[in-house]
Protein backbone atom coordinates (compact mmCIF):
# COMPACT_ATOMS: atom_id res chain seq x y z
CA UNK A 1 0.00 0.00 0.00
CA UNK A 2 2.74 2.01 0.79
CA UNK A 3 5.03 1.31 -2.26
CA UNK A 4 1.41 2.15 -4.46
CA UNK A 5 0.80 5.45 -3.16
CA UNK A 6 4.66 6.87 -3.29
CA UNK A 7 4.66 5.68 -6.82
CA UNK A 8 0.96 6.90 -7.35
CA UNK A 9 2.38 10.53 -6.47
CA UNK A 10 5.53 10.40 -7.96
CA UNK A 11 3.78 9.53 -11.65
CA UNK A 12 1.41 12.45 -10.44
CA UNK A 13 5.00 15.09 -10.19
CA UNK A 14 5.85 12.73 -13.55
CA UNK A 15 2.88 14.31 -15.58
CA UNK A 16 2.96 17.90 -13.56
CA UNK A 17 6.84 18.35 -15.18
CA UNK A 18 8.01 19.71 -18.46
CA UNK A 19 9.30 16.03 -19.42
CA UNK A 20 7.20 12.65 -19.45
CA UNK A 21 9.71 10.43 -20.98
CA UNK A 22 11.22 7.58 -18.54
CA UNK A 23 14.35 5.25 -19.00
CA UNK A 24 15.81 2.73 -17.02
CA UNK A 25 19.54 0.98 -16.40
CA UNK A 26 21.17 -1.38 -14.39
CA UNK A 27 24.21 -0.70 -12.88
CA UNK A 28 26.26 -3.32 -11.38
CA UNK A 29 27.35 -2.91 -7.64
CA UNK A 30 30.14 -4.13 -6.25
CA UNK A 31 30.03 -6.31 -2.83
CA UNK A 32 33.41 -5.42 -1.69
CA UNK A 33 32.83 -1.50 -1.55
CA UNK A 34 32.47 1.37 0.68
CA UNK A 35 32.31 5.06 1.38
CA UNK A 36 31.84 4.73 4.93
CA UNK A 37 34.71 4.98 7.39
CA UNK A 38 36.06 1.71 7.02
CA UNK A 39 37.23 -0.78 10.15
CA UNK A 40 40.75 -1.44 11.02
CA UNK A 41 40.45 -5.10 10.71
CA UNK A 42 38.93 -4.84 7.26
CA UNK A 43 39.79 -4.33 3.88
CA UNK A 44 37.58 -2.89 1.04
CA UNK A 45 38.14 -1.83 -2.74
CA UNK A 46 36.13 1.46 -4.23
CA UNK A 47 31.95 1.55 -3.72
CA UNK A 48 30.15 1.74 -7.44
CA UNK A 49 30.69 5.50 -8.41
CA UNK A 50 28.06 6.29 -11.06
CA UNK A 51 28.28 9.63 -13.36
CA UNK A 52 24.76 10.66 -13.51
CA UNK A 53 25.17 12.69 -16.42
CA UNK A 54 26.75 9.56 -18.64
CA UNK A 55 22.95 8.16 -17.95
CA UNK A 56 21.08 11.20 -18.70
CA UNK A 57 20.28 12.02 -15.37
CA UNK A 58 20.46 15.65 -14.10
CA UNK A 59 19.86 17.59 -10.72
CA UNK A 60 16.32 18.04 -10.61
CA UNK A 61 15.46 14.49 -12.07
CA UNK A 62 13.14 12.42 -10.36
CA UNK A 63 14.92 8.97 -9.54
CA UNK A 64 13.16 5.76 -9.15
CA UNK A 65 15.73 3.41 -7.62
CA UNK A 66 15.50 -0.35 -6.80
CA UNK A 67 18.26 -2.72 -5.33
CA UNK A 68 18.48 -5.88 -7.37
CA UNK A 69 19.88 -9.06 -7.13
CA UNK A 70 22.05 -10.10 -3.62
CA UNK A 71 25.22 -10.93 -2.05
CA UNK A 72 26.29 -12.67 0.50
CA UNK A 73 29.02 -11.56 3.24
CA UNK A 74 30.83 -14.73 4.03
CA UNK A 75 30.83 -18.46 4.74
CA UNK A 76 27.22 -19.19 6.46
CA UNK A 77 26.73 -15.53 6.32
CA UNK A 78 23.96 -13.56 5.27
CA UNK A 79 22.74 -12.68 1.76
CA UNK A 80 21.83 -8.89 1.77
CA UNK A 81 19.82 -6.70 -0.74
CA UNK A 82 19.75 -3.55 0.35
CA UNK A 83 22.08 -0.95 -0.87
CA UNK A 84 23.70 2.81 0.41
CA UNK A 85 23.67 5.41 -1.73
CA UNK A 86 24.94 8.91 -1.40
CA UNK A 87 24.66 11.81 -4.21
CA UNK A 88 27.93 13.95 -4.89
CA UNK A 89 29.47 16.81 -6.63
CA UNK A 90 32.89 15.46 -6.64
CA UNK A 91 34.40 11.84 -7.60
CA UNK A 92 36.99 12.27 -4.23
CA UNK A 93 36.78 9.97 -1.56
CA UNK A 94 38.90 10.72 1.48
CA UNK A 95 40.81 7.76 3.46
CA UNK A 96 39.46 5.43 4.90
CA UNK A 97 39.40 5.85 8.52
CA UNK A 98 37.73 9.63 8.41
CA UNK A 99 33.97 9.22 9.38
CA UNK A 100 33.42 11.73 6.07
CA UNK A 101 34.87 10.50 3.44
CA UNK A 102 32.49 11.84 0.76
CA UNK A 103 33.81 14.86 -0.26
CA UNK A 104 30.89 16.67 -1.83
CA UNK A 105 28.06 14.91 -0.08
CA UNK A 106 24.74 16.31 -1.05
CA UNK A 107 21.26 16.03 1.02
CA UNK A 108 18.54 14.70 -1.50
CA UNK A 109 16.04 14.38 2.21
CA UNK A 110 16.13 10.56 2.54
CA UNK A 111 17.89 8.97 5.37
CA UNK A 112 19.91 6.05 5.80
CA UNK A 113 21.23 5.70 9.54
CA UNK A 114 24.28 3.57 8.82
CA UNK A 115 25.64 1.46 12.13
CA UNK A 116 28.97 1.38 13.15
CA UNK A 117 31.63 -0.36 11.90
CA UNK A 118 32.55 -4.18 12.42
CA UNK A 119 33.72 -5.05 15.07
CA UNK A 120 35.20 -2.09 16.66
CA UNK A 121 32.05 -0.40 16.92
CA UNK A 122 33.47 2.86 14.75
CA UNK A 123 30.72 6.01 14.13
CA UNK A 124 30.14 5.60 9.98
CA UNK A 125 26.70 7.84 10.02
CA UNK A 126 26.63 10.35 7.65
CA UNK A 127 23.51 12.88 7.36
CA UNK A 128 23.28 12.69 3.68
CA UNK A 129 23.13 9.03 2.47
CA UNK A 130 20.42 6.51 2.28
CA UNK A 131 18.82 3.38 1.59
CA UNK A 132 17.78 1.49 -1.49
CA UNK A 133 15.67 -0.87 -0.96
CA UNK A 134 13.83 -3.78 -3.57
CA UNK A 135 11.05 -2.12 -3.58
CA UNK A 136 11.01 1.88 -3.79
CA UNK A 137 12.96 4.51 -3.28
CA UNK A 138 12.58 7.57 -4.58
CA UNK A 139 14.54 11.00 -4.49
CA UNK A 140 14.99 14.36 -6.54
CA UNK A 141 18.81 14.78 -7.46
CA UNK A 142 20.06 17.46 -6.10
CA UNK A 143 21.65 20.86 -7.14
CA UNK A 144 25.03 20.06 -8.17
CA UNK A 145 24.95 16.40 -7.85
CA UNK A 146 27.26 14.99 -10.16
CA UNK A 147 28.03 11.31 -9.06
CA UNK A 148 26.17 8.65 -7.42
CA UNK A 149 28.11 6.34 -4.70
CA UNK A 150 26.24 2.71 -3.94
CA UNK A 151 27.47 0.40 -1.75
CA UNK A 152 26.02 -2.69 0.05
CA UNK A 153 24.22 -1.95 3.74
CA UNK A 154 27.20 -3.74 5.54
CA UNK A 155 29.65 -3.41 8.18
CA UNK A 156 32.44 -5.65 6.96
CA UNK A 157 33.91 -5.83 3.36
CA UNK A 158 36.70 -8.45 3.52
CA UNK A 159 34.38 -11.52 3.34
CA UNK A 160 31.79 -10.69 0.81
CA UNK A 161 31.19 -12.35 -2.31
CA UNK A 162 28.53 -11.82 -5.16
CA UNK A 163 28.64 -15.70 -6.70
CA UNK A 164 25.50 -15.21 -9.03
CA UNK A 165 26.92 -11.59 -10.71
CA UNK A 166 23.72 -9.72 -9.90
CA UNK A 167 23.91 -7.54 -7.56
CA UNK A 168 23.10 -3.85 -8.96
CA UNK A 169 21.09 -0.86 -8.90
CA UNK A 170 18.15 0.00 -11.35
CA UNK A 171 18.11 3.87 -12.26
CA UNK A 172 14.87 4.67 -13.68
CA UNK A 173 14.14 8.63 -14.62
CA UNK A 174 10.43 9.66 -14.30
CA UNK A 175 10.84 13.12 -15.16
CA UNK A 176 12.17 16.15 -14.00
CA UNK A 177 11.31 19.16 -11.48
CA UNK A 178 11.84 22.59 -11.09
CA UNK A 179 15.59 21.53 -8.83
CA UNK A 180 18.06 24.23 -9.98
CA UNK A 181 21.56 22.84 -11.40
CA UNK A 182 23.66 24.13 -9.26
CA UNK A 183 22.60 26.86 -5.65
CA UNK A 184 23.15 30.18 -6.25
CA UNK A 185 26.28 31.85 -4.33
CA UNK A 186 24.84 32.82 -0.79
CA UNK A 187 21.68 31.41 -0.88
CA UNK A 188 20.66 28.04 -0.33
CA UNK A 189 17.64 25.71 0.36
CA UNK A 190 17.96 22.46 1.85
CA UNK A 191 15.92 19.33 0.40
CA UNK A 192 12.83 18.46 2.70
CA UNK A 193 12.90 15.34 4.99
CA UNK A 194 11.80 13.21 4.88
CA UNK A 195 10.51 12.87 1.31
CA UNK A 196 7.62 11.64 1.16
CA UNK A 197 6.63 13.27 4.05
CA UNK A 198 3.45 12.08 6.11
CA UNK A 199 4.08 13.93 9.34
CA UNK A 200 6.51 16.83 9.42
CA UNK A 201 8.58 18.34 6.81
CA UNK A 202 11.92 19.87 7.79
CA UNK A 203 14.31 21.65 5.80
CA UNK A 204 16.60 24.65 6.29
CA UNK A 205 17.93 27.90 4.13
CA UNK A 206 20.92 29.61 4.24
CA UNK A 207 21.60 33.44 3.50
CA UNK A 208 25.17 34.64 2.77
CA UNK A 209 24.53 37.81 4.69
CA UNK A 210 21.90 39.05 6.50
CA UNK A 211 18.86 39.96 4.70
CA UNK A 212 15.07 39.88 3.66
CA UNK A 213 13.75 36.27 3.15
CA UNK A 214 10.58 34.57 2.65
CA UNK A 215 9.65 30.78 2.44
CA UNK A 216 6.35 29.44 1.40
CA UNK A 217 4.58 26.47 1.25
CA UNK A 218 2.70 26.23 -2.56
CA UNK A 219 0.16 24.13 -4.23
CA UNK A 220 0.91 22.94 -7.76
CA UNK A 221 -1.86 25.03 -8.96
CA UNK A 222 0.36 28.45 -7.76
CA UNK A 223 -1.88 28.96 -3.88
CA UNK A 224 -0.38 29.84 -0.98
CA UNK A 225 -0.99 27.20 1.11
CA UNK A 226 1.32 28.37 4.53
CA UNK A 227 4.02 30.89 5.19
CA UNK A 228 6.90 28.96 6.82
CA UNK A 229 9.39 32.34 7.07
CA UNK A 230 8.66 36.00 6.60
CA UNK A 231 11.19 38.48 7.93
CA UNK A 232 14.72 39.66 8.45
CA UNK A 233 17.43 36.69 8.97
CA UNK A 234 20.89 36.90 10.08
CA UNK A 235 23.17 35.31 7.52
CA UNK A 236 23.49 31.96 8.14
CA UNK A 237 21.28 28.44 8.41
CA UNK A 238 17.94 29.11 9.22
CA UNK A 239 15.48 25.66 10.03
CA UNK A 240 12.46 25.37 9.06
CA UNK A 241 9.36 22.84 9.57
CA UNK A 242 6.25 22.49 7.81
CA UNK A 243 3.12 20.40 9.67
CA UNK A 244 1.53 19.54 6.06
CA UNK A 245 -1.21 22.13 7.16
CA UNK A 246 -2.28 24.87 5.70
CA UNK A 247 -3.02 28.84 6.72
CA UNK A 248 -6.38 28.03 8.60
CA UNK A 249 -4.72 24.79 10.50
CA UNK A 250 -6.13 22.23 8.28
CA UNK A 251 -4.53 19.22 6.99
CA UNK A 252 -3.53 19.54 3.52
CA UNK A 253 -4.40 16.73 1.31
CA UNK A 254 -1.84 14.08 -0.09
CA UNK A 255 0.04 14.96 -3.35
CA UNK A 256 2.94 17.32 -4.67
CA UNK A 257 3.61 20.65 -3.25
CA UNK A 258 6.73 22.95 -3.35
CA UNK A 259 8.44 25.61 -0.91
CA UNK A 260 9.51 28.76 -2.19
CA UNK A 261 12.65 30.47 -0.77
CA UNK A 262 13.28 34.12 -2.10
CA UNK A 263 15.61 35.91 -0.71
CA UNK A 264 18.75 38.10 -2.24
CA UNK A 265 17.26 38.60 -5.17
CA UNK A 266 17.19 34.45 -5.76
CA UNK A 267 14.45 32.00 -5.97
CA UNK A 268 14.65 28.65 -5.06
CA UNK A 269 12.15 25.75 -4.97
CA UNK A 270 12.09 22.38 -3.38
CA UNK A 271 9.54 19.92 -4.29
CA UNK A 272 7.62 17.72 -1.12
CA UNK A 273 5.51 14.83 -1.88
CA UNK A 274 2.75 14.60 0.90
CA UNK A 275 1.11 11.08 1.66
CA UNK A 276 -1.60 9.83 3.69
Amino acid sequence: MIRSTIVALAVALLLASPTAASASVDVPVSAFGTFLRLDPTDSASLPTRIRLADHGIAPGTLLFMQAIGDSDNGPGGDEFTIQIAIFSSDSVLLDPTLQFRVAGALDCGRRGGTGPTCPSGLTTNLVEDFYVDPDSSVAIVPPGAVYLFVMPAECYFVDNSDPDGDYAIRLTTLGTTDVESSAPAGVALSSPWPNPVANVARLSFRLGSAGAARARVYALDGRTVRTLFDGEAEAGAHDLAWDLRDALGARVSAGVYFVRLDAAGETLRRRVIVTR
